[in-house]
């Protein structure tokens, strides 16, 4: 009866395989570009930068096949440099028209209102214009009156002079009332 040979016995033609590799795991180089493989210890060499690096440098299912994270970033970047450089005007239209939405209006108005409490060193704390809009049921603060489309958020204690930048600090105004208040924090009917 004949048996295969176990991986303690020598093959029947008698040559014996290594028991060891002849070359270190770490400089063993993963060459194949269609194979993926998560050890640290195999590298591939990049097709772009030609270094050898390990194999998780490398991300699966990449739009760059073959190139380190690095190079595909770099890749990535330099080609939408050069097609925002090519289309500057559709880009620049774009924008313009998304920042006379009134989306685009608040979302500008927060990032500035939260970029000047950053600058300025002051307490802050995440609110929309909406929830301040709600909770003081559109009255303005100054003159008590409804406010209809020149809506402004005030801050009682204004950044300049240290006050916070939160939901106890603000309230709604009349845009021309808040401008006749000032940064003073003082109103002359």
């Amino acid at each position: 009866m004949d048996t295969a040979p176990t991986p303690t016995q020598p093959p029947v033609s008698g040559v014996v395989a290594p028991s060891a590799p002849t070359t270190p795991s770490f400089l063993t180089l993963d060459l194949q570009q269609g194979e993926r493989t998560t050890s640290p210890l195999l590298l591939r060499v990049c097709n772009m930068c030609r270094q050898p690096k390990p194999s998780g440098e490398f991300k699966p299912r990449s739009s760059y096949p073959g190139r380190c994270h690095d190079c595909s970033r770099a890749s990535k970047l330099a080609w939408e440099r050069k097609y925002r450089q090519e289309h500057s005007e559709q880009f620049k239209a774009y924008s313009q028209a998304w920042h006379a939405t009134e989306q685009g209006r608040l979302i500008t108005n927060d990032q500035r209102r939260r970029r000047r409490s950053r600058l300025a060193s002051v307490e802050s704390e995440p609110f929309s214009r909406t929830e301040i809009i709600n909770r003081d049921h559109r009255m303005c603060h100054i003159c008590g009156k409804l406010v209809e489309d020149d809506l402004e958020l005030d801050h009682l204690i204004p950044i300049s002079q240290g006050g916070p930048d939160t939901r106890a600090n603000v309230k709604v105004a009349h845009r021309e009332c808040n401008r006749r208040k000032g940064a003073t924090g003082s109103f002359s009917a």
